[in-house]
């Protein structure tokens, strides 16, 4: 697992992802802090890589330069991988799509927040279960605002139009949506993240 939070020590997002795994499998975590990826270490000592969220630096160019490595990680697993979030838009970032605000009014982002359904446009293994529509909670001011050639939509929302994308040869997914946060009421984000851990046991 990949914390991209600004300060090593916090693990805010990262530590609900490990509970809603563990609640699903008996799965072993290592977490590891963008700034220290390396494929090589990644790829080999893992089954499967999760993207965690937060990045922003209101993805400014120049300082996403430092976020290479988690790039080239993303560009170059076989393993099955999923950025969750901010992880969604380094996928689409990494094979030169772009990320920008959902709205700007009176100079602030706006934030999307909330339960919030998408639909599925695209059949696809992670989806196993869920029917047509997914609802999870939304929780971000920025999108993926281009999707480039190498990957495709899979689900769609009003809120947001880039739901969830896949890479179009290889097992690498991104949601916007935040699956860890699943409960009762809306329990799809749980059956996705067991389809994802089917994909990584398999």
């Amino acid at each position: 697992m990949v914390n991209n939070e600004r300060n090593r020590d916090d693990y805010s997002w990262l530590r609900r992802v490990r509970e809603a795994l563990v609640e699903i499998a008996p799965v072993m975590t290592k977490v590891v802090f963008w700034s220290d990826v390396s494929l090589a270490g990644i790829d080999q000592g893992s089954d499967g890589i999760i993207l965690a969220g937060r990045v922003s630096h209101d993805w400014d160019m120049e300082e996403m330069k430092t976020y290479q490595a988690e790039l080239e990680l993303i560009r170059g697993t076989r393993r099955p991988l999923l950025g969750i979030c901010a992880g969604h838009q380094l996928i689409a970032l990494a094979y030169g799509g772009e990320i920008g605000p959902v709205k700007v009014i009176n100079g602030q982002r706006s934030q999307v927040k909330g339960y919030l359904p998408c639909r599925v446009v695209k059949g696809d293994p992670l989806f196993q279960g869920l029917g047509g529509e997914i609802t999870a909670l939304e929780f971000h001011s920025d999108e993926v605002k281009s999707v480039p050639p190498d990957l495709e939509v899979l689900a769609s929302g009003e809120a947001c139009r880039v739901q969830v994308i896949r890479h179009r040869t290889r097992p690498v997914y991104g949601v916007q949506f935040h699956p860890e946060w699943h409960n009762p009421a809306y329990p799809d984000g749980r059956v996705l993240l067991a389809n994802f851990l089917e994909m990584v046991k398999g």
